[in-house]
């Protein structure tokens, strides 16, 4: 498998050779599945308007690399019940296929967490990660892998999270943003002042461990 810069997350499509994306499909919002590799799952943003029972069963054959973005957000005016019933039917999906896992966590780490380690899963990926130090570390004791976009660089508290990374636990991402995921990798490779050939090799390695 050929060495490529890896965006972990992203809503946008990738004529980069360079380049991998996993790309995310939504059900309920997105009409057509993405190029592969890709990641599927009901967003818990979703949760109350999807055909649930429909999308269960769609997503346990559809031939995503990954299940995903799936979470809980107690920021949105969604039922939260509901939400975590819907993360634990995904989570159960993915534990059944061995598929990695993709998380959307907004303020609802207290739930998430002993879900996710209830469940011996292929792979975690906390996606678009703006958190704290202290919570960084209890995701890294977790074992769950942690994924940066260009909105660390927003929050003093998370680049200090970002330069606590272990590098085998560490991927970018673009999600939604107009950079590209080379400028992304270019802003954390100053940031940590690591070379950008060592950086591209390190999230590349994560990449396979878990998706490969």
């Amino acid at each position: 498998m050929k060495q490529r810069f890896i965006d972990i997350h992203t809503h946008k499509s990738n004529s980069d050779p360079e380049v991998l994306s996993l790309h995310s499909f939504a059900f309920g919002r997105d009409d057509a599945l993405p190029a592969a590799p890709f990641s599927a799952g009901i967003h818990p943003w979703d949760a109350e308007r999807v055909d649930r029972p429909t999308a269960l069963r769609f997503l346990q054959d559809i031939p995503a690399d990954a299940i995903g973005e799936i979470g809980l957000d107690y920021v949105r005016a969604v039922d939260r019940t509901l939400q975590r019933q819907v993360l634990k039917a995904q989570l159960l999906i993915a534990q059944q296929r061995k598929l990695p896992v993709i998380i959307h966590c907004v303020k609802a780490y207290q739930d998430m967490l002993p879900l996710l380690k209830s469940l011996p899963l292929r792979g975690v990926v906390l996606h678009g990660y703006i958190g704290s130090p202290q919570q960084t570390q209890a995701l890294i004791e977790a074992g769950f892998y942690i994924s940066f976009g260009y909105t660390a660089f927003r929050s003093p508290k998370t680049m200090e999270s970002l330069r606590l990374m272990p590098s085998d636990r560490l991927f970018l991402e673009t999600d939604t943003a107009l950079l590209s995921i080379k400028e992304v990798y270019n802003m954390v490779s100053q940031a940590l002042k690591l070379e950008l050939e060592s950086l591209q090799t390190i999230i590349f390695n994560n990449y396979k461990r878990i998706f490969v």
